[in-house]
């Protein structure tokens, strides 16, 4: 693979793994990116699944948060809506997600756009986020 395929390759590979498997992205995306041999602007590529994807494609459960501060938990709960091109009010949730080339602020409600899973992870989140 040219290099920037395999950036892409290894992104695919890690989101898989979170989907079929449970993994927890910012545990695996560490260990798969220092194994790679990938250059650093290539490495750049593969974090752009954000820093949660599975808080998006399964219900989330007391260990996938119990290592987690609240900014994190923060975090995980807003990538959820900027997912869905969530335009935030707040300025550093829009600094941190416009980082990513994904992220297009463009609605200012997208509660109808969740998933059934992002609805109960929102919820979720937000019951330990609050502690």
């Amino acid at each position: 693979f040219p290099v920037t395929i395999a950036a892409r390759q290894l992104a695919y590979e890690v989101f898989r793994e979170v989907i079929r498997n449970g993994e927890y992205s910012n545990l695996l995306l560490p260990r798969k990116l220092s194994r790679s041999g990938l250059e650093e602007r290539d490495r750049a590529l593969v974090t752009e699944l954000g820093e949660f994807p599975e808080a998006s494609t399964r219900y989330l459960g007391y260990n996938d948060i119990s290592h987690l501060t609240k900014d994190e938990m923060t975090i995980m709960r807003n990538e959820i809506f900027a997912r869905h091109g969530y335009a935030f009010k707040t300025q550093w949730l829009q600094d941190y997600f416009s980082k990513y080339s994904w992220y297009r602020p463009l609605y200012t409600d997208v509660s109808y756009q969740l998933s059934e899973i992002e609805r109960a992870n929102v919820k979720f989140i937000l019951q330990y986020e609050k502690r």
